[in-house]
């Protein structure tokens, strides 16, 4: 019985270890999809800033 009991704890420790690298990598991707999502929005302001800057050039081009 002693053989079965430690292949047993082994199970265990690797169940609980592989739960524990799953969980740190879905963390990880939180933080990735959390940075691209900012990233993203920056690249939208960036986006609006642009397009104003061009309809502004664009109104003082048809004034001359």
């Amino acid at each position: 019985m002693g053989p079965f009991l430690f292949l047993f704890g082994l199970i265990i420790e690797f169940a609980d270890e592989s739960l524990k690298v799953r969980q740190q990598n879905a963390e990880t991707m939180n933080e990735i999809e959390n940075r691209v999502i900012k990233a993203e929005g920056r690249l939208d302001g960036h986006d609006i800033e642009l397009k104003h800057l061009y309809e502004k050039e664009a109104k003082r081009n048809e004034k001359n």
